[in-house]
């Protein structure tokens, strides 16, 4: 992730024009390098780890671009002022340049605040922006002190994605006003959406008519309104696989899942429960995967599809439970688990050994990670579950 605060950045020109560090011997080929430096890009909480890929790119020559085209894959340029990241970031990018031009595909993933606030990328640097990066794959985006795009950018956007790309797949919707429309202005210029996260309350009124874009994943931070949530998914009936409720669901929104979605769904993760949620999890007959940021109230009776392969339950501080006897009750009835994922909570919990016998007897590997619930997972389709984030989705969002 490019960070401008970090030692990358201040060795930014000297990466950038001409300067090569020393050479030392031996030279190893790029395909081996690469695999090298992927095992150092992301650190136990799942971040990127830039300092040790900044310090590679000063070892010798051959590894220069390698561990530049890692720092590249994600760039955060949130919270900083914008004339310092412009004049960095952008002039290291700088598509009429071969070098500029080779970092800018780099890029697949970019956080970014637009509007016209004081840390915000003007709507016009936003369109420059994405003009350098033609391989841009996910889209983080806050909208700030602006209401909505202008029908000139929506047009440069929209010839943008049709023309030279970025064509992306994940758009990341953090902030905008509730009344704005921006969110679907950006879904018209890219039907190729297939992941989707909004964290706001949206109250803007849909567009008339089905959306072009079909969700294979939703993520809400907030329960939206319900027009608003039947238009996102109303093009998405045979396609929606992954969904993420971090706010307890509604009996009406609940309903219109388990009509329209629920046969499909893969993968389902709470950050809450409550007897609507949980009772969501049997009717999604495909389910290989049930994610809960904290365990259910023992008084619930759990219910699991037998096709579950990734079992993960969460026990932090705020809401910790003095038994897992609930969730131990379900694992021999679930003749496909494969792996039961916990957090330090379980891991020191007084039933971990039972857990950890029962796991033994079942053939079901129990590990654990620390990884907080705003740590998102790649937004690619996995084969099999856990899919977390991992070099091993890199071909898929290339």
């Amino acid at each position: 992730m490019f960070n401008v605060e970090n030692e990358f950045i201040n060795r930014m020109d000297t990466l950038n024009y001409a300067v090569q560090p020393r050479r030392v011997a031996p030279r190893l080929p790029p395909e081996l390098v690469f695999e090298i430096l992927t095992h150092l890009y992301y650190n136990e909480d799942g971040a990127v780890d830039q300092s040790s890929l900044a310090a590679c790119t000063l070892v010798q020559s051959e590894w220069t671009e390698v561990a530049q085209q890692l720092l590249y894959r994600e760039v955060t340029l949130s919270g900083y002022g914008p004339k310092h990241r412009s004049d960095i970031f952008h002039a290291s990018i700088d598509p009429s340049t071969a070098r500029g031009k080779l970092l800018g595909e780099f890029v697949r993933s970019i956080d970014i605040p637009v509007g016209y606030g004081d840390d915000a990328y003007s709507p016009t640097n936003f369109v420059a922006l994405l003009r350098s990066c033609p391989r841009l794959y996910n889209l983080s985006i806050s909208i700030m002190d602006m209401h909505e795009f202008e029908p000139k950018i929506v047009y440069e956007l929209q010839e943008l994605a049709q023309t030279t790309g970025p064509r992306i797949r994940s758009l990341r919707f953090r902030r905008s006003g509730v009344q704005s429309p921006v969110l679907y202005q950006l879904l018209s210029v890219w039907p190729s959406i297939q992941f989707l996260l909004v964290g706001l309350e949206l109250a803007a009124a849909p567009p008339c008519g089905k959306p072009r874009f079909r969700l294979q994943e939703l993520i809400l931070h907030r329960n939206l309104l319900q027009d608003v949530l039947e238009w996102l998914l109303s093009s998405s009936a045979d396609t929606l696989q992954l969904l993420d409720l971090r706010d307890l669901p509604g009996s009406r929104f609940a309903t219109y899942l388990a009509k329209n979605h629920c046969h499909h769904i893969r993968s389902l993760r709470f950050i809450y429960s409550n007897n609507i949620a949980l009772a969501l999890i049997p009717r999604c007959l495909k389910l290989e995967e049930v994610i809960m940021h904290s365990l259910p109230n023992a008084t619930w009776k759990l219910k699991f599809p037998p096709s579950l392969e990734h079992l993960s339950f969460r026990n932090p501080a705020f809401a910790k439970s003095p038994t897992l006897e609930h969730v131990l009750g379900i694992i021999p009835n679930l003749p496909k688990l494969r792996v039961i994922t916990g957090d330090a909570g379980v891991r020191n919990h007084k039933d971990q050994r039972i857990l950890q016998r029962l796991c033994e007897e079942q053939g079901v590997t129990l590990s654990f990670d620390g990884k907080p619930p705003w740590v998102l997972d790649d937004p690619v389709m996995p084969k099999r579950f856990p899919r977390g984030r991992s070099i091993s989705n890199f071909p898929l969002m290339n």
